[in-house]
């Protein structure tokens, strides 16, 4: 996507891709948001753009790859982009969340398509991926760079869950209260 407002380009093409594939997978009943984002994405990129059609995990990661809009092209700080980051995602999320198409599509709709069991498992990991980008969980040190990663072993690698106890179960692993900026 190009023009005036990349990030709200990708937002678009992020939540299609997203609704195609829980309309693909069953998730979603009805191709009425199916419909209203192919009309969403037309309007916000130029007509023929191939653009439109790309895979939602790369969407986002390509958007949170690229340096900010407003951010100095030569050598911004890594804590600049590291913020701008986090507040792309949580952009993508509020979008994602009822921004786009309302009560009609939110989180909890994707959390349904990864854990309600109705999809094939490598479609679920892609769930996963969106969600971890979305959720984009990372250190209030903004020197640190967030990498994709599962949402537990995010978690784990922030100190929100405690490692499971040599022959645990996974009932037995304890939240820790970490400072950490959930976007």
């Amino acid at each position: 996507p190009a023009g005036h407002s990349n990030i709200y380009k990708y937002c678009t093409v992020f939540v299609k891709g997203v609704v195609k594939k829980l309309y693909n997978e069953h998730v979603l009943n009805s191709s009425e948001c199916v419909n209203e984002m192919e009309l969403k994405t037309d309007a916000a990129c130029s007509s023929g753009s191939s653009d439109a059609d790309m895979e939602p995990l790369h969407v986002i990661l390509k958007a949170l790859a690229h340096p900010g809009e407003g951010l100095p092209r030569t050598n911004p700080i890594p804590e600049s982009i590291h913020a701008w980051q986090a507040r792309v995602a949580c952009y993508f999320a509020y979008q994602m969340d009822g921004g786009m198409l309302g009560s009609r599509i939110t989180l909890a709709t994707l959390v349904e398509g990864v854990h309600n069991g109705r999809v094939p498992q490598e479609v679920s990991v892609v769930f996963e991926n969106i969600l971890a980008c979305l959720l984009h969980l990372r250190a209030e040190d903004l020197r640190v760079p967030w990498e994709l990663k599962v949402i537990t072993a995010q978690m784990l690698g922030l100190g929100l869950l405690s490692p499971l106890p040599e022959g645990g179960k996974s009932g037995d692993a304890e939240v820790q209260g970490v400072q950490c900026s959930f976007n």
